[in-house]
């Protein structure tokens, strides 16, 4: 519940930062079913013109599962909705200070919408391919962001370094981990020795994937929302991530309509079907797992070693043997497709 005095502040806050000398702050509510970040809703009415905005936020350090860099997220916000050709809410100020509830604050556009997971648990199959070719639309124009917009993102030395710093991320796992993972360290080796070809580096999304996209009401575009990874990289890694997430949380819009997303994707990045393809995307499946797998292992081994009490982690100590056979399950059917011979750690 948002107090009368925060509301105040939140409307001198929105006058300085978009330049009205009139805001009236009214109707703060949170929005639900995030899991990272706080988000809230509110309507202001801005010089007479009323409109609705959101504000996303950090949660309490003790509620906190992932950390990330709202600055970060801003300067990208803003770069994107500046160059104006990417679909996303709107950014629009950004609070560093914590002036308003105390800590850093992004105020963007509220996009009355449902979650793309949410609409396609509620459309016929057949009915598929209409978002497939709109999924493949937003992610090709992320990928297709001039680097020379943004500011602030490091940029491989080249694909191979980025590669590198990906495959490591697997080998920090198993270093991390309570006690040593001989599978890890296979599946390390079995990436390194199986690149694909190299695809042009670009800006990457970082968490893309059906929750992370909504639908809007009023035309039924794509947009793309939760900003909290974005890097320079491989825009397979999206691709990936996506195939990833949809296998957990499905429906799988990429896998039910695969051959639709390519073609659009691949017209509209001008990406060769070497580069972008079903076992491309599988390999780049498993080289992002680090992000999901790699937070559930570091937990249990907090764990493990005492340094948490939370014993709720001991349901997840399944997800070993889960990750275990998918990936190893997923590198077999890979081997012989992408067709290099496996060097030995």
């Amino acid at each position: 519940m948002i107090d009368i005095e925060a509301q105040n502040r939140f409307a001198s806050f929105l006058g300085r930062k978009l330049d009205a000398s009139q805001v009236v702050v009214a109707n703060v509510s949170p929005i639900g079913g995030g899991y990272s970040r706080v988000m809230i809703r509110f309507d202001v009415t801005i010089n007479g013109v009323p409109r609705s905005l959101v504000a996303r936020m950090d949660p309490p350090p003790d509620r906190s599962v992932a950390k990330s860099d709202r600055g970060a997220e801003w300067n990208v916000l803003n770069a994107l909705t500046r160059y104006g050709r990417v679909s996303l809410p709107a950014a629009h100020c950004y609070d560093a200070d914590g002036e308003v509830f105390g800590q850093p604050m992004i105020i963007s556009d509220f996009i009355p919408s449902s979650t793309l997971i949410a609409t396609l648990r509620n459309t016929p199959h057949e009915q598929f391919r209409g978002y497939a070719e709109k999924l493949a639309d937003l992610a090709a124009s992320i990928h297709r962001v001039p680097l020379s917009t943004l500011s602030g993102l490091e940029i491989p030395k080249n694909w191979d370094a980025y590669i590198d710093s990906r495959i490591e991320e697997w080998r920090a796992i198993e270093r991390e981990n309570y006690e040593r993972d001989p599978f890890i360290r296979y599946l390390a080796a079995w990436l390194d020795s199986h690149r694909p070809a190299p695809a042009p580096l670009c800006l990457v999304h970082g968490d893309f994937h059906a929750a992370n996209s909504i639908v809007a009401e009023d035309d039924g575009r794509l947009l793309a929302i939760d900003w909290e990874f974005p890097h320079v990289g491989d825009p397979r890694v999206d691709l990936g991530w996506f195939l990833l997430m949809a296998g957990i949380q499905p429906p799988d819009l990429m896998t039910a309509e695969f051959d639709v997303f390519l073609d659009r994707y691949r017209a509209n990045t001008g990406l060769s079907a070497d580069i972008v393809n079903k076992d491309t995307i599988n390999y780049f499946q498993i080289l992002a797992g680090t992000m999901l797998f790699g937070g559930t292992f570091r937990q249990t081994s907090a764990l493990a070693r005492g340094e948490v009490a939370n014993h709720t982690l001991l349901y997840v100590t399944g997800v070993t043997v889960l990750a275990h056979e998918l990936w190893f399950g997923k590198s077999q059917m890979l081997e012989a497709a992408l067709g290099q011979k496996r060097r030995v750690a």
